[in-house]
């Protein structure tokens, strides 16, 4: 393998990577969000049905 190519393959892996790291970032946040909610919504829920029972 020749420098030329190695230096390719590097600069693909890094581009690979910050492509990653755009779309994962929003993904994760997305993610978080979704658990916290979900979360927040059973909590309630709990919380309803321990004051009807």
């Amino acid at each position: 393998m020749g420098d030329l190519e190695y230096i390719r393959n590097i600069t693909a892996i890094e581009q690979i990577t910050w492509l990653d790291r755009m779309l994962c970032i929003p993904l994760v946040r997305l993610l978080r969000e979704l658990l916290k909610a979900s979360n927040d919504a059973c909590m309630r829920s709990q919380n309803l049905a321990a004051n009807v029972l």
